[in-house]
């Protein structure tokens, strides 16, 4: 037992390490001011679903590009709230925006971006979320990057801003933590995960896999795609390295609606067969339950505190430096206060999450889904 519980904090080392040394490989990208001519028509397009306090900034958000040569198509999901009406105000004055509704048979978000993808008339498609914020360089940004490396898929940042109490804060450090993971990843060729939040594809890559956002599963648009790219583009998945291309979104506002996330996160694992998410997954699960079941076996037998100890301590090491790098790079370099904290929940929270999110339903815009 000793012997399995020092291999398995070993391979958490090196598998933090690997990516910690993809983060750093990957250079921070910087716009070239003589490159963007506005040629590339992009598509930017935004699932909603009952946002009617966040539409609109979004779209201002956007519209304030300087990257002009877009069109940002709004595909609402059946909202019951004032979305519509309140997205028909800017598109009524501005003709780069269009706004489509699914049907009353059609529902869901992978539906929302099938449409809106399908209807896209861009060479390059990106999609965003209703409740994310991003600066006025944004799109100029991604689009210089496509233009200098070609890529089939970009995947940029996705971080958490305004971070108004400890529970909030604690979210965007983790959250950091899953930033600089997926970029790692990415940098050594071996892709894990990517956000829908802020990912721009080519159009003829979705047009080649035929249902890749697999609609059989309500989360997960984003990675289907991604692992679909993947299998026959691996080199041509890029991570953009760049505060200009970062997507600001919200902390979860209570425990019940972060855990319920989370849980809408983990429910889509059990469609994957990628080996590298699988491992990844394995050694993250494995290696925190490690840390929960060394803790509770040493009120029996105080031994297993000592193997706790060390195991604790392994991975605290590389996941310090490591998130130390990430989250100097993103200016939030003052969140490493809660770093113990975190490390001192999060054994906890994954266990249960990585289980509940296999076995119990959870909530996605006031529509209970199993999977």
């Amino acid at each position: 037992m000793q012997v399995l519980l020092y291999i398995l904090a070993f391979i958490y080392f090196l598998l933090i390490l690997l990516f910690f040394i993809g983060w750093i490989k990957n250079k921070t990208f910087v716009i070239d001011k003589n490159q963007n001519n506005n040629k590339i028509h992009c598509s930017i397009i935004i699932a909603t679903r009952n946002e009617e306090k966040n539409i609109l900034s979004v779209i201002d958000n956007i519209t304030k590009q300087t990257y002009r040569n877009f069109e940002l198509i709004i595909v609402d999901d059946n909202s019951t709230d004032s979305t519509v009406k309140i997205a028909e105000t800017r598109v009524e004055k501005n003709p780069q925006i269009k706004l489509l509704k699914l049907s009353n048979n059609e529902s869901g978000k992978k539906s929302a971006l099938k449409k809106g993808i399908e209807d896209a008339k861009g060479k390059l498609v990106i999609t965003t979320d209703a409740d994310c914020s991003m600066n006025k360089k944004w799109l100029a940004t991604i689009v210089s990057f496509y233009e200098q490396h070609l890529p089939k898929m970009i995947i940029s940042p996705v971080i958490i801003d305004d971070e108004k109490n400890i529970f909030e804060k604690l979210q965007s450090l983790e959250f950091l933590s899953l930033i600089g993971s997926g970029a790692g990843a990415i940098n050594i060729n071996h892709a894990i995960m990517c956000n829908g939040a802020n990912l721009a594809f080519e159009k003829n890559i979705y047009l080649e896999f035929n249902n890749a956002l697999n609609n059989k599963f309500a989360s997960g648009d984003d990675v289907f795609l991604m692992l679909k790219t993947k299998k026959k583009y691996s080199k041509k998945i890029r991570f953009l390295k760049s505060q200009d291309a970062t997507v600001y979104t919200k902390a979860s506002p209570d425990l019940k609606t972060f855990i319920n996330q989370r849980k809408r996160w983990t429910s889509k694992s059990r469609a994957y067969y990628d080996f590298d998410i699988i491992f990844t997954a394995i050694v993250v699960f494995l290696t925190n339950f490690s840390l929960l079941f060394t803790l509770i076996a040493s009120i029996f037998n105080f031994q297993y505190f000592y193997y706790f100890i060390i195991i604790f301590t392994v991975k605290s090491i590389i996941d310090f430096f490591f998130l130390l790098n990430i989250s100097y790079f993103f200016n939030k370099i003052k969140l490493m206060i809660f770093f113990i904290p975190l490390q001192v929940l999060y054994f906890f929270y994954i266990s249960f999450v990585s289980i509940m999110g296999n076995i119990s339903k959870f909530e996605w815009k006031e529509r209970k889904l199993k999977k």
